[in-house]
This record gives C-alpha cells, structure tokens and sequence, in this order.
C-alpha cells in the first residue's frame, strides 16, 4: 500500500491508503497477517501490540519526514514484512533513536496534530516501543537505516518468526497470553523444550500455567 500520491497534495486529511488486489484487510497482529486480534479475558482485542508498532512507524514516518526532499513517504505492506521510507535523514543517530529519550522531530506542528487525536506517544519513546513490541511477537528485530547518499530514513518490519511455529502456537494454547510476557530466557527455554519433547512439555506447561493463575 501507498500514500505517496495523495501526500503530494501537501494535505494529510486527504491522504488514502489504497491496497493492492487480493491484499487482505486483516494485515496486522499474530504469527500470520490474517490473526488481526486477540483475546483478553474472552473479550476480543483489536489494538494488539502489533497495531501500535505499525501505527507508530507510520507517525514517524510522517513526523519525521523532509518534504522539500528528493524522495517521497512510503509505505508498503509485503506478506511477510512492512516497510517505511520517508525524506530526510535522521537527527538523531540510529543507536539514539533505538534507546529513547532523545527527539529531534522535524515537523513539531505534525506531531501534535497526532497527538491531539491520541496517536503518537511522548517524544524518544516511538522507536523503542516498535522494537519491544516487535521481539515480543517473536519476530526478526526492526532495521531502522539511513541513506546518505539518497537522504532517506527506512524501517523494515519483518513478519519472520525465530521459533518455530508449530511450538509457538501450542505455547499460546497453553500458557495464553503470559507466554509472550515472560522474560526472554524463559521463553526460550520453554520453546526450547517443547520442540525436545512436546508431549512432556505439555503435561509441564499445563501445570505451570495453574500454578501461575492461581498466583496471579
């Protein structure tokens, strides 16, 4: 999908986001582009994780970008991956921006335009939170680089899991949601061992997980 088009009109209220055939509406959350939510308490939750890293990668590609530059904003969905381009090169270094709390943003007006609708979060915190956000799902960390020589800034969002999905989708039926907010050691060590023994890790699980709701 693009919005380079509409955003030469110089009007973000005009903006469209168009989508190519055959790309379905459900592109955000879970291990699969379909999985668009999930559950809490037996209630479904469409603000996932995923849709607040997507969304503020979108914001700062707006909030960040250098319209008089050479090269316009661009967005575009692919199956396995989301990727940002905007005009400009950073004002903060890639190291910076990846730790918060350092902002420099280039179109201050934009950014509080956002934040009066309730989109975009305090200023240095956006990077961090695609980033968390993004390794709790699993997935491929972020690449956030520049060009030089073309003066651009890009992010690179891809949907590629470092465990397997077959052991991912029995811990999600086991432990839930608690899985993906366990500390990482954990969960690597649990991943680690359904993949050796899935029957014994699942009579394991079953009992960890009624020990940790009844501690809860």
């Amino acid at each position: 999908m693009t919005c380079q088009e509409e955003l030469l009109t110089g009007n973000l209220v005009r903006v469209k986001i168009s989508r190519q055939p055959g790309t379905k509406s459900h592109i955000w959350g879970g291990n699969k582009p379909d999985e668009a939510f999930k559950l809490k308490d037996g209630a479904r939750v469409e603000n996932t994780p995923v849709h607040e890293a997507i969304r503020e990668a979108l914001i700062n590609t707006i909030i960040h970008a250098d319209f008089t530059g050479r090269t316009s904003i661009l967005a575009v969905k692919r199956p396995d991956m989301f990727f940002f381009r905007n005009p400009g090169l950073m004002r903060v270094t890639v190291e910076q921006a990846v730790l918060g709390g350092a902002s420099d943003c280039r179109n201050r007006n934009l950014q509080r335009m956002f934040r009066h609708i309730g989109f975009g979060d305090q200023a240095g915190s956006g990077i961090p939170k695609i980033y968390r956000n993004w390794k709790e799902q699993h997935w491929r960390s972020p690449r956030l680089a520049e060009d030089a020589g073309l003066e651009f800034t890009l992010l690179e969002l891809r949907m590629v899991s470092l465990f397997p999905e077959d052991s991912l989708k029995l811990l999600d039926e086991l432990v839930g949601g608690r899985f993906r907010t366990l500390p990482e050691l954990e969960r690597v060590i649990l991943v680690a061992g359904v993949a050796e023994d899935s029957a014994g890790a699942s009579t394991h699980l079953k009992s960890w997980a009624a020990t940790a709701t009844a501690a809860a």
